[in-house]
């Protein structure tokens, strides 16, 4: 008995040791791997900062080691990339580095496991870097919106931004442009220094997307008061209505309406003598504007409208004066009854 016992414990440590040699064979047999995907990440040099391009590669390995070896380099990859430090000439803003690929893979993965590299896709890269740099620009307020009697004091008068040094040289040459709100505009009275905050900065197209180092500026500004005024008589008052209501309606101007007196007007010096020079004063006109609805309604209303005048004038001239009413009378055509005179 005590020998069947024995010659079992035998035969299952024969079995054990077989196993275990046959799993040593296994992991120790040496196979071809082929086009396995490893990631490198490139980084710029530690003592500067820079933009590089490309920031990484993959690259497609083969590779002969046995199933052990394998496993290990899975393991050594799984879920991050290798990283490779670039090194740069620290006098050139725009250096260019060839990068042998297949050295990093070798010292970083393939040299401590012992495997063999037989082929690997690409094998070097041009990796390009651009040193990040500071360029400071002028901000210059946009004026074209006000005329102005004095240069206006902007706060702060620069702007920085930090952008790579391609950007950099193409910014040097730019600037900022301030521009005033509607807001501000409202606040300006001519002849008076007016002190404008959180005036919003447009950065130069050279920019992008990098942000300035400020976005709102402050602006001392005094606007030239250079208005004139002019009094216009004897304007005669326009009717301006759709020609479709010359086929229904007669429309006229009551006999104390038909001109325009005392029509004050103010406006850039150079509009207001334009108009005073101009043979007839024939820049601007008084016009009453009817539409349909009000000369329909005018018949039950005693056939009365009474409207103020518009001013059409040059750009930037307006009426000041109180602005005139006129009285027009409305007729349909072919009746005589119905319409009292105006008196």
């Amino acid at each position: 008995m005590k020998k069947a016992f024995d010659s079992i414990g035998t035969l299952l440590l024969v079995l054990l040791v077989s196993v275990l040699v046959w799993l040593y064979a296994e992991d120790a047999n040496v196979k071809q791997y082929t086009n396995y995907a490893v990631s490198i990440e490139f980084q710029p040099p530690t003592d500067r900062e820079m933009r590089i391009e490309p920031s990484g590669e993959r690259v497609l390995i083969s590779f002969s080691g046995s199933n052990g070896q394998f496993q290990q380099l899975q393991e050594r990859i799984r879920d991050r990339s290798l990283v490779y430090q670039l090194s740069f000439d620290p006098n050139d803003p725009a250096p260019e580095v060839e990068v042998d690929l297949r050295q990093v893979i070798e010292d970083q993965l393939l040299q401590e496991l012992g495997v063999n590299l037989t082929e690997i896709e690409p094998r070097t890269v041009i990796v390009q870097g651009e040193a990040i740099e500071n360029v400071t620009i002028p901000v210059v307020l946009d004026t074209r919106q006000v005329s102005l009697a004095n240069t206006p004091e902007v706060r702060p008068a620069q702007v920085s931004f930090r952008v790579s040094h391609s950007v950099a040289e193409k910014l040097r040459d730019q600037v900022a442009t301030a521009r005033l709100t509607d807001e501000h505009l409202a606040r300006l009275v001519p002849g008076q220094d007016v002190s404008l905050t959180n005036v919003p900065i447009t950065p130069p197209d050279a920019a992008g997307n990098a942000p300035p180092s400020e976005t709102r500026v402050s602006v001392v500004i005094r606007q030239a008061d250079n208005n004139a005024r002019l009094t216009l008589n004897e304007r005669a008052v326009m009717l301006s209505y759709p020609p479709s209501l010359n086929q229904r309606f007669v429309l006229e101007l009551d006999e104390g309406s038909r001109f325009a007196n005392n029509l004050e007007l103010e406006g850039p010096r150079d509009q207001i003598e334009a108009v005073r020079q101009s043979a007839g004063n024939e820049l601007v006109w008084a016009t009453v504007r009817l539409t349909n609805d009000e000369v329909e309604s005018a018949i039950d209303n005693n056939g009365i409208i009474v409207k103020t005048i518009d001013l059409i004038a040059p750009a930037g001239v307006r009426l000041v004066s109180e602005p005139m009413s006129v009285t027009i009378r409305v007729q349909p055509r072919g009746d005589n009854d119905g319409v009292p005179p105006l008196n």
